[in-house]
C-alpha cells in the first residue's frame, strides 16, 4: 500500500516473477479511501513491510507496523529501525534481512508451509503492541522515573 516509484514497481514485479510468487503478492499502491485500506488489510493473508536500508530507515521505527498489527494479520518485517527491539522472528512476526530477496521468498514459503502457526504469531504481535505501544503504560513508566 502506498507510493512506489514506477521503476521500483517494475523491478519488484520482475523479482516476484523470478521468485515464482507473483500470483500470490499484490502491490496495491494508494487506495482511494480509508474503508478501502481497511478492507484490503483485513482480507490479506500476510502483510509485508518493505523498507530500504537508508540512514533514515535505520534510525526510525516503522510505524506502519502498528497499522498491520491492528489489522489482525501476520507480518513480514525487515530487520531495520528498531524492529528487533520488539519483534522476534517466528514469535510475533517474520523478520527478514533488509533488501534480501531470498529471505523474502523464504518467509512467504514458510508462512504457507506453517499456516497453522500464523494465528499465534499474530496474537503475539497484538500482545507486543499492548505491552510496548500503550500510552497509559508508557506514561506510568515515565512518571515512575521522573515523578
Amino acid at each position: 500500500f502506498g507510493n512506489c516509484h514506477k521503476y521500483s514497481r517494475v523491478m519488484i514485479e520482475f523479482e516476484l516473477k523470478k521468485l515464482g510468487i507473483s500470483k500470490n503478492v499484490f502491490l496495491r499502491g494508494f487506495l482511494p479511501t480509508r474503508d478501502d485500506l481497511i478492507k484490503e488489510l483485513s482480507e490479506s493473508y500476510l502483510l509485508v513491510l518493505s523498507k530500504n536500508e537508508t540512514r533514515q530507515n535505520r534510525y526510525n521505527f516503522p510505524t506502519k507496523t502498528i497499522d498491520y498489527i491492528l489489522a489482525g494479520r501476520p507480518m513480514i518485517l525487515p530487520n531495520i529501525g528498531g524492529v528487533s527491539d520488539y519483534f522476534k522472528d517466528k514469535e510475533n512476526t517474520l523478520i527478514i534481512r533488509t533488501e534480501s530477496k531470498d529471505d523474502f521468498r523464504d518467509a512467504i514459503k514458510w508462512s504457507y508451509e506453517n499456516s497453522d502457526k500464523l494465528n499465534l504469531i499474530r496474537d503475539n504481535a497484538v500482545e507486543t503492541l499492548r505491552l510496548n505501544f500503550n500510552v497509559s503504560i508508557n506514561i506510568k513508566d515515565m512518571l515512575k522515573n521522573f515523578g
